[in-house]
């Protein structure tokens, strides 16, 4: 069964930002613990600030959520590519940060955050992957 995002703050540096995170559904199960691509996915200014969920609107965090759901509810997301949804689901890490002040990104504690995960999960370093819309 996927496992839910999991709602995070980085603990590395002040200011650091909260973050939404899924492991494909076989993280746990692995026997060989194998190491996973990471997709850090970084939203764009409509979901600065507020409730976390807000990055479940688009990209990456929009297709785990979407695959999640049909899969506990047998629920169809008509917006949404279920092939791709799974692709993701079952296949990377994925990591949703939420800029909550400010405008923008900070390179210093998007990377804080990427040690911070290659630390705490099985994260195959050679495959990092970066996606994001606007700001």
């Amino acid at each position: 069964m996927l496992k839910t995002f999991q709602q995070k703050k980085a603990s590395a540096i002040p200011f650091a930002y909260r973050y939404l995170l899924s492991v494909p559904p076989d993280y746990e199960s692995e026997k060989t613990k194998k190491y996973w691509p990471l997709l850090l996915f970084l939203h764009g200014a409509g979901e600065s600030h507020g409730p976390i969920e807000k990055v479940l609107k688009h990209g990456p965090p929009k297709l785990v959520h979407a695959y999640s759901s049909s899969k506990q509810d047998n629920r169809s997301m008509n917006d949404v590519n279920m092939e791709c949804a799974r692709l993701v689901a079952e296949n990377f890490i994925t990591c949703s940060p939420q800029v909550d002040r400010g405008y923008g990104w900070n390179s210093t504690v998007l990377s804080a955050l990427l040690d911070e995960l290659e630390q705490t999960y099985r994260v195959d370093t050679n495959k990092i992957y970066v996606t994001g819309i606007s700001m």
